[in-house]
């Protein structure tokens, strides 16, 4: 709530991509305090780190260039909401429990978000012409995302560890028993000096 709230006050809410992160946190939020599911929380997570970059990219598209150079002023102003903001993705993102989110999914939606908000930055310095775009979205967009979903996944790696070490193994049951090998009657063996009947 306090992410929405400077997001708001920084007036980044004319920027779609912001205002779907802005509302996604406030819906987890609200999911958090009415204690909804794990997995429908990673879900939700996973939402708004995939869906948040590719609406930026089309953002960076369809608007004019005049109005992304505006936009781009709008977030230099408020570059530590968007550092809060890159650091709450990033570390949601990363915290959540593997089996809700196996780490391999995270690790793919953290890369989609890493390489969709790197396009998203490529097409808006194209357009734009600006040359404080590439630096602006690596210190305050990449950097924190990247570092807070990295430590968050290191801080979640070890506690998983300890309870699967902690948990018994389960016990494999018992061979069944093997059968004996079943003995076939011989025939019985007739002496050469026995008279023939």
């Amino acid at each position: 709530l306090v992410l929405v709230f400077a997001a708001f006050v920084a007036e980044l809410y004319t920027d779609p991509a912001f205002l779907f992160l802005a509302a996604g946190f406030a819906v987890l939020a609200v999911a958090n305090l009415a204690r909804a599911s794990p997995r429908f929380v990673a879900r939700a997570t996973t939402l708004l780190a995939i869906c948040a970059p590719t609406l930026r990219v089309g953002d960076a598209l369809l608007r004019s260039p005049a109005d992304l150079s505006r936009d781009l002023d709008r977030m230099t102003e408020a570059r530590l909401a968007i550092i809060a903001l890159a650091t709450a993705v990033g570390a949601s993102l990363g915290a959540l429990p593997p089996s809700a989110l196996p780490s391999t999914r995270k690790l793919l939606a953290a890369g989609y978000f890493a390489c969709a908000a790197t396009c998203g930055a490529v097409v808006f310095r194209v357009r734009t012409g600006d040359e404080r775009m590439p630096s602006f979205h690596l210190l305050h967009v990449l950097a924190p995302f990247l570092a807070s979903f990295l430590a968050a996944l290191a801080v979640s790696g070890p506690s998983l560890r300890q309870q699967d070490s902690s948990a018994p193994l389960p016990l494999s049951p018992p061979p069944p028993p093997l059968s004996a090998p079943r003995s076939w009657p011989l025939p019985a063996r007739r002496s050469v000096f026995a008279p023939i009947q």
